[in-house]
C-alpha cells in the first residue's frame, strides 16, 4: 500500500509541476482547437459578406453608369423585340437581354403593355 500511495503522490506532484510550469494542462488542446475553429468561422463569414457586398455594389454601379433609353411597352412587345433596334453586336444578344432584365429588376422576361423599361445604350 505504501508503494501505491507513493506512486499516486508522485503522479500528483508531477501533474502539479507540469501545470505550474505550463507544460501540461488537461484540455488546452481542445480549447485551442475550439478557438481556432471559431476564428476560422468568423473569418470565413466576414469574407463571404464582403464578397456579397462587392457584388451588390457592382450591380448597382452597372445600373448607374450605363446610359439608357426609357421605352413604354406596347401590346405584342417582347424584351427581344425592344432590344433589337438598340443592340450593337458587341456582346452576346442573350447577355444584352440579361442586362435589360437586371436594369429593370425583372426576374423573368414577362413584360406588360404600359410598363416603362430602361434599355441600355451600349
Amino acid at each position: 500500500m505504501c508503494k501505491h500511495s507513493f506512486e499516486k503522490n508522485l503522479d500528483r506532484t508531477l501533474v502539479l509541476r507540469y501545470i505550474k510550469e505550463g507544460i501540461y494542462v488537461r484540455g488546452v488542446n481542445t480549447v485551442k482547437k475550439i478557438f481556432i475553429l471559431f476564428v476560422s468561422i468568423v473569418i470565413t463569414a466576414v469574407f463571404i459578406v464582403s464578397i456579397a457586398n462587392a457584388n451588390a455594389r457592382d450591380e448597382n454601379k452597372v445600373a448607374i453608369d450605363i446610359e439608357y433609353l426609357t421605352v413604354t411597352v406596347e401590346q405584342g412587345d417582347t424584351l427581344w423585340s425592344l432590344a433589337k433596334p438598340h443592340f450593337n453586336g458587341k456582346m452576346d444578344y442573350r447577355e444584352y437581354i440579361y442586362q435589360i432584365k437586371s436594369l429593370n429588376q425583372l426576374e423573368q422576361g414577362l413584360i406588360y403593355p404600359g410598363q416603362k423599361l430602361r434599355i441600355p445604350l451600349l
